[in-house]
């Protein structure tokens, strides 16, 4: 009997109409937010009191420095989220820095917390700690001053604590924000100059820009390459892996940059493909690299990277744009050594986005419309360069271009035009068998469909001299 209720519930259950999800607005989520934040800073305000009351019972207590500290921590963590808080309310709209003066009253609470442990337990064994969290209040605070006199401090003081590399950082990072290179550079070297650490390859980065801002190009791009390579099998601090992933992926693209200013571009897709860690660095590395060369005018070295990032490319949209760059470089160099794959990839992008169901109708018609003009205009600037230069390798290569344009734009105004062109070409190409033999088996399915035979003709007309 119970087996029988139990079924006709479930399968009364499975019957009910599902409810439909429910969709909250912008400003219904941000009231959430708000309410959250109220109902946080009303956890940590109690939190404060409690600490408060057992510091008041436990002096002379041995871990009386650990309760001072953990109340340093929640006046920093109230402190984050009345910032949060006024800026939820003053919403998106609002112009100008905000304003949060129990945000850094809290702060100051902070500070004068850790100065107290300084000054009360200058023997105790976390003192390092406390003297970073110090100097990074002081900084969140704008009291530049105190927070290099407090990073030194610690590095004087703790030469062998773990977070004298970090200090190094800030230090660094601060008089690169002012414009000192060299006293940057001095604070980053301090880091290289110390046993491998999870932190050298931020210093080797900073040291890039460093360098970089004083076109050192060929020492910039020591940097960044040791940035991207380096590994280090000692564990780090809580969140060194996903900084140092971050860190090498912005070493990679500023890479791309110095490459282009001392190595040869014939090598540059070897060298980031065995570089790059993952499939999307390796394609954001390559944009970087192929906007820059196209800026240096090196269109054939952008010819070959956007041809890469298109074979790459399998979004329809994103290969038509990847391709449409490989003409723009094309034309800018004036070099068509690879017309015939450039047409390929140009109509095989405009046919795969033609059929892709996400495309509307405008915008399909307007990319064809695009390409054909395009892969046309490629073809017959190849064509004009193969017989300037009486290339007939290269004019092999645009007949089979505009073979290709024939059969996606069959029914193009043009396929008079472009039949001719390519009875001349395959003429000068020298393709047509001596004598006529077998014409009709060396010629393109494109030429032989055609109605009228003037352009079979043209194609035949030369055989005797040639």
């Amino acid at each position: 009997m119970t087996f029988g209720i139990a079924v006709a519930t479930c399968l009364a259950l499975a019957h009910q109409p599902a409810q439909a999800p429910s969709f909250r607005s912008e400003r219904e989520n941000r009231a959430l937010f708000v309410e959250k934040l109220r109902r946080d800073i009303a956890k940590v305000a109690r939190s404060i009191e409690v600490t408060e009351a057992l510091i008041a019972r436990s002096r002379g207590a041995p871990y009386l420095p650990d309760i001072y500290l953990r109340l340093a921590e929640l006046y920093v963590e109230q402190s984050r989220y009345e910032f949060y808080l006024v800026n939820e309310e003053r919403g998106d709209a609002a112009s100008g820095a905000a304003v949060a003066p129990t945000s850094r009253l809290l702060k100051e609470k902070a500070i004068e917390t850790y100065r107290r442990i300084l000054s009360d337990f200058p023997g105790w064994k976390n003192n390092d700690k406390v003297t970073f969290y110090l100097a990074h209040e002081l900084r969140e605070l704008g009291s530049y001053d105190a927070m290099i006199e407090t990073y030194e401090k610690l590095v004087r003081e703790f030469p062998k604590s773990d977070l004298v590399l970090d200090a190094y950082l800030v230090l660094g990072d601060y008089q690169f924000d002012q414009g000192d290179l060299p006293g940057a550079e001095n604070w980053y070297q301090k880091i290289l100059a110390a046993p491998p650490s999870p932190t050298h390859d931020i210093a080797h980065y900073k040291m890039g820009w460093v360098e970089l801002n004083e076109a050192k190009f060929e020492a910039a791009f020591q940097h960044f390459e040791a940035a991207v390579k380096t590994a280090w099998a000692a564990p780090g601090k809580e969140g060194d892996d996903a900084r140092r992933l971050d860190v090498k992926r912005e070493a990679m693209v500023d890479l791309a940059y110095t490459f282009t200013e001392v190595k040869k571009s014939e090598s540059a897709l070897a060298y980031f493909r065995r570089l790059a860690p993952s499939r999307s660095v390796y394609v954001l590395t390559l944009e970087k690299l192929a906007g820059r060369y196209f800026v240096q005018e090196n269109y054939p070295a952008a010819s070959r990277i956007y041809r890469e990032l298109a074979r790459l490319a399998h979004d329809p949209a994103e290969n038509l744009d990847r391709t449409s760059q490989v003409y723009r470089a094309s034309l800018r160099s004036r070099r068509y050594p690879r017309v015939d794959q450039d047409v390929d990839g140009m109509l095989d992008a405009v046919d795969a986005y033609r059929f892709d169901w996400r495309v509307g109708a405008d915008e399909r018609q307007s990319a064809g419309t695009d390409v054909e003009l395009q892969a046309r205009d490629l073809a017959t600037k190849a064509q004009q360069a193969a017989l300037k230069a009486k290339d007939r390798t290269l004019g092999a290569k645009v007949a089979a271009a505009y073979d290709r344009y024939l059969q996606s734009f069959p029914e193009s105004p043009k396929r008079a035009e472009i039949l001719q062109n390519l009875a001349d070409t395959l003429y000068e190409a020298r393709r047509l068998p001596e004598g006529g033999a077998g014409v009709e088996q060396s010629l393109p399915d494109s030429l032989l469909r055609t109605k009228g035979q003037s352009c079979l003709l043209v194609a035949i007309a030369g055989l005797q001299e040639a």
